[in-house]
């Protein structure tokens, strides 16, 4: 701000100077009017005094005599005037009015001597009184000519003074813009240089990579920077404790629930028959509920190489329907708890797939399918086969989704009703689902199913993957 502040300062300054200068040479010529005005004054008067006392030789009336001295009174105020406001030598002023009162006194002898009778009639005397008034004439004109060269050079017409002033103020308009466009320049690129920084930080923390160093200005955009950098620190701690916290999963929680489940499994298999109904409900639900914790533990367990780009695959060509029927045997009892049944229509279609990945797709679908349908209601697996792809469809009898959650529910941590309390999750399944499906080449989505409720999908290639 310094710089057009100063610029500023510099502008005024001259046009002050310039308009000072105006002003002086304005009060310059007024001042030299004034002296070329009383000059010809004192011309006037000097030749009406003259005249005055010519004529009061003839006539020697009052008249005349009055008017000889209100003529020598003017030449008095005129001399007066000329000392008061000459600016020349003041030598050069008491030789003129040395002159003039020399003239005057000549002129009032003459007349003097006219009013004692002495009529002056030969031409010495009349030489005489006439030679003082062309002297004092003389004497006075040479006063003006000397004053207006006290001057210095003759002073600017009023058309040069305003071109002067003009030439000032365009070239302070000019200095404006031009300063005006380098500071709005300099500001747009310094605040486009540094608003590019904190961008490149934002791609470069959504790729996770090192941010650039902080910004070192302290305006606003600085403080964003900073702001964004300690978010960014505290992101990776967050990230720090999230790989720690799956971590611990992997070592201390899938172990024991993996014996915890195998135990259960085995004892509602081989040992039902000899509990009490009771009993063999109890075991059920506790089986449902260690297949979920498996089920949510192998999910966290996902969730990193999902977010690192790490996760593979490895696709064979492979038939559909035994993806289906393993899905199924591994859901059985849990949907026996549940009192559902689930059928399928599988065909023959094969298609290029990871088996392992594609059984983990369906067994989060029908989980989610039995989970979140009433007691005693049915889910239906549907195959078709179109267009170099394979299409399997999910169908229950539950609640459906609801249209606003329906382009959400396969985000991360994406629950549609995240308050039902009954209903455990993470909202990790149908990601991680999205995820398998999006890298075999596939696509996967939900609609409304005929019963009203949810008919998740999902699409593959068919064949061995040359399609």
């Amino acid at each position: 701000m310094a710089v057009p502040l100063l610029f500023q300062f510099i502008f005024v300054a001259v046009l002050m100077k310039e308009l000072a200068r105006a002003e002086q040479e304005t009060l310059d010529e007024v001042h030299a009017r004034a002296i070329i005005s009383a000059v010809d004054r004192l011309f006037v008067h000097a030749y009406e005094a003259s005249g005055a006392l010519y004529m009061y030789a003839y006539t020697q009336n009052e008249f005349t005599s009055q008017k000889f001295d209100s003529s020598i009174k003017d030449i008095n105020d005129d001399l007066r005037f000329l000392k008061e406001n000459s600016r020349h030598d003041e030598k050069v002023f008491g030789y003129l009015n040395i002159e003039m009162q020399s003239g005057i006194a000549a002129l009032r002898d003459q007349k003097r001597l006219i009013a004692e009778g002495q009529h002056f009639s030969d031409n010495v005397q009349r030489m005489t009184g006439y030679n003082r008034v062309r002297k004092i004439i003389h004497t006075a004109r040479s006063l003006a000519g000397v004053e207006l060269a006290a001057h210095g050079k003759a002073p600017r017409s009023f058309e040069e003074r305003r071109n002067a002033i003009r030439q000032v103020m365009l070239v302070g308009l000019i200095g404006n813009l031009i300063i005006a466009f380098w500071i709005a320049n300099f500001f747009a690129r310094s605040i486009e240089q540094r608003l590019k920084r904190v961008l490149s930080n934002v791609d470069l923390f959504s790729i996770k990579q090192p941010l650039l160093p902080p910004l070192t200005v302290t305006d606003e955009i600085g403080i964003v920077d900073k702001a964004f950098h300690e978010m960014a620190e505290n992101v990776k701690r967050a990230e720090k404790i999230k790989q720690d916290f799956v971590a611990m999963i992997g070592h201390d929680i899938r172990t024991p629930a993996t014996t915890i489940k195998t135990t259960l499994d085995l004892l509602d298999e081989e040992a039902s028959d000899k509990l009490d109904p009771e009993l063999r409900e109890l075991v059920a639900d506790a089986t449902g509920e260690s297949r979920r914790l498996m089920t949510l533990t192998n999910n966290l367990l996902d969730l990193p190489q999902i977010e690192q780009g790490r996760y593979q695959i490895v696709a064979r060509s492979i038939n559909i329907a035994d993806c289906i029927r393993q899905s199924i045997r591994s859901l059985s009892l849990y949907a026996q708890s549940k009192k559902s049944t689930i059928s399928a229509e599988t065909g023959d279609a094969q298609v290029f797939a990871d088996s392992e990945r594609i059984v983990q797709v369906l067994v989060n679908l029908l989980t989610n399918a039995v989970k979140y349908s009433p007691a005693g209601s049915k889910v239906h697996i549907d195959v078709q086969e179109s267009d170099g792809f394979v299409e399997v469809v999910v169908a229950d009898d539950g609640p459906g989704v609801p249209d606003q959650h329906i382009e959400k529910i396969f985000e991360t941590y994406e629950r549609f009703n995240p308050t039902d309390e009954e209903q455990h999750g993470m909202g990790l399944g149908l990601a991680i689902c999205k995820t398998i499906i999006t890298a075999h080449g596939g696509t996967i989505g939900v609609r409304k199913s005929d019963t009203g409720g949810s008919a998740f999908w999902f699409k593959l290639p068919t064949g061995d993957g040359t399609n």
